[in-house]
């Protein structure tokens, strides 16, 4: 959701966010995703960097393709459900491909740091995030509240509904608390996604430094990640089975909606499309395959209305679907039917989604109450509300985030961690050869011992120089400046 997630900042906020990329050397071998899903060859000596060449996009430079796209539609799914347009139209569809965003690129940030400074500032993430996403969201419960206690909102005003929404707790007080949320202003029950996110970015930038502080591969890492996402879906399903089941328990609580984050993670990890080389403009039939039989996981997710499924499996389908839609939207983002996403609106749209996602349920709520000729036609009340919501998107872009945004740099890391995380851990090795031996133990070791060689060798020859060139002779310093290297040479 910020506008300034570089990845030396390493920031990411749902689901406004123009991501900047800086060059991270380094080799690549063959990706895998963990489960043999989506095997793609990359090219060895690749190109340093993450960053990826633009072509006929206007988008700022650097900026990671099709993002943006993405966000502009997930909030229009979102708004379109939310105006009742249709019962056909998956709004859920929408959050979820703002998480799977959300956990591909703080990951894709997050390893890039660790690459380029060796270590990740936890505290100054957690810092960046507050600038970020607390000035929107305060800005909107101001509005809300002061909406319901003039009467123009329908909803309550509690203590209880203010505090969980301000302290990222509206999930689970409104799954255990307020099912019908009639605690709190209307329109402000969404933020229960927001509170999923948060929840998950308090471990996971710990996690992560653990695993790369201790030298782990992405494979180890990754399968951790696989199996958490397994096991959400067996409590998932265990939920299910409970008597006392109800749907907002699976839909809306983060121990049971997580692995929608995951699954953007163990993109980022294992086939992420900015690391991975391009042999052509256009797509081959097997690439083609591979993306539309994600679109038709896709869809079987949101034909097939059987109630178990749609609390459990359906979560994990889309996580699954949702791969090879964003390797080939960004990886191809100059293809014709990619570069829609791409567009200016589709830019600006997603550019605005956070303050638009935040504002515009209120914006409907109050005029489901007080204009009532407007809410008898969705069609009507759908552009009315996206106007509204674009021009506070605007304002917030304008006049309240370039403030904070100064303070965010501030907690940018920019120097080199003393103590080093460990070896390069964004290389992802095939299972048959490992393509650097500093991600083994003994070639941790080697690079170690090579280390402390290559220290005591320039600390000789400055000592030998110092002594040579007390003596005065020029000419006896170059010749025994030879002598010597001839001898190192040999030795």
């Amino acid at each position: 959701m910020s506008d300034d997630s570089t990845l030396s900042s390493c920031e990411d906020h749902r689901p406004l966010q123009r991501e900047r990329t800086v060059a991270c050397s380094g080799k690549l071998g063959d990706h895998r995703l963990a489960a043999g899903f989506l095997l793609v060859r990359a090219n060895r000596n690749r190109a340093d960097g993450f960053t990826v060449p633009m072509r006929n996009v206007r988008q700022p430079q650097q900026v990671i393709p099709s993002l943006n796209g993405f966000r502009a539609i997930s909030v229009l799914l979102v708004m379109m459900a939310h105006s009742r347009i249709s019962s056909l139209i998956p709004g859920g569809l929408g959050v979820t491909i703002f998480f799977f965003l959300s956990g591909y690129l703080i990951t894709t940030l997050m390893l890039a740091e660790s690459q380029r400074l060796g270590n990740i500032a936890i505290l100054s993430f957690y810092a960046r995030r507050i600038f970020r996403l607390a000035p929107p969201l305060l800005i909107t419960l101001v509005i809300a509240y002061g909406l319901t206690y003039s009467g123009l909102l329908p909803g309550q005003i509690t203590l209880e509904g203010l505090t969980g929404q301000i302290l990222y707790f509206a999930n689970y007080y409104t799954v255990f608390f307020d099912p019908s949320n009639n605690n709190i202003p209307a329109g402000t029950g969404i933020l229960w996604s927001l509170a999923v996110e948060e929840h998950f970015y308090i471990f996971f930038p710990l996690l992560m430094t653990l695993f790369l502080r201790n030298a782990s591969r992405l494979r180890t890492i990754g399968i951790v990640f696989i199996i958490t996402c397994v096991v959400i879906l067996t409590w998932r399903i265990y939920l299910v089975q409970s008597p006392a089941f109800f749907n907002d328990r699976a839909y809306k609580a983060s121990d049971t909606r997580i692995d929608s984050i995951i699954y953007g993670c163990l993109m980022s990890m294992f086939i992420n499309p900015l690391q991975s080389p391009r042999p052509s403009k256009n797509m081959s039939l097997l690439q083609w395959t591979l993306f539309s039989a994600g679109i038709c996981f896709l869809l079987l997710s949101l034909i097939y209305r059987n109630p178990v499924f749609r609390e459990t499996f359906r979560y994990s389908l889309q996580g699954i679907a949702l791969f090879p839609i964003f390797y080939f939207a960004i990886l191809f983002h100059d293809n014709a039917i990619f570069r829609y996403l791409n567009t200016v609106w589709a830019i600006r749209i997603g550019t605005y989604s956070y303050a638009i996602y935040l504002i515009h349920y209120i914006i409907l709520s109050a005029i489901f109450k007080n204009a009532p000729f407007i809410a008898s036609n969705p069609f009507a009340v759908f552009p009315v509300v996206l106007i509204i919501s674009i021009g506070f998107a605007a304002a917030i872009d304008s006049f309240v985030d370039p403030y904070f945004k100064q303070l965010r740099r501030k907690y940018r890391s920019n120097k080199r961690s003393s103590i080093p995380l460990g070896p390069d851990i964004t290389r992802v090795a095939s299972p048959s050869r490992c393509e650097s031996d500093s991600l083994t133990a003994r070639g941790h070791g080697r690079m170690e011992r090579a280390s402390h060689g290559a220290e005591r060798l320039f600390f000789d020859i400055e000592r030998r120089l110092e002594a040579i060139s007390a003596k005065g002779d020029p000419l006896e310093t170059i010749k025994k400046i030879v002598q010597w290297k001839d001898f190192r040479a040999d030795g």
